[in-house]
């Protein structure tokens, strides 16, 4: 049986997260993600889940990381594009501006 943390581990491999980026999905402290995740690895229940196919409810977890890993990545472009837009840079505001329109907010009801 695998605990919370080891389960969402296996979630966030599934998810793409490779390593000491999954550990830290997982919950693991960012200081000793690395070791974590390989102790993870070592466990016969953890590679047993790894091999076994996703149930329905895995799917929807890994689904759900997949939509937030696409997120985060497309907040980390938007804040380069906000920090050069600040510096001046007239092409990186045109490009914030547009990519900000096409976001909507959780507290949008359109």
């Amino acid at each position: 049986m695998l605990t919370t943390r080891q389960l969402r581990f296996v979630g966030a491999i599934r998810a793409g997260y490779r390593g000491k980026a999954a550990a830290e999905q997982a919950g693991y402290s960012p200081a000793t993600g690395s070791q974590a995740a390989w102790r993870l690895m070592q466990l016969p229940a953890v590679r047993e889940a790894l091999e076994a196919p996703p149930t329905s409810l895995e799917a929807a977890a890994v689904q759900a990381g997949q939509q937030q890993r696409r997120a985060q990545l497309k907040m980390a472009v938007m804040d380069r594009l906000y920090t050069q837009a600040m510096a001046g840079n007239a092409s990186a505001q045109i490009r914030f501006l547009a990519g900000s329109r096409r976001t909507r907010c959780i507290t949008d009801n359109r």
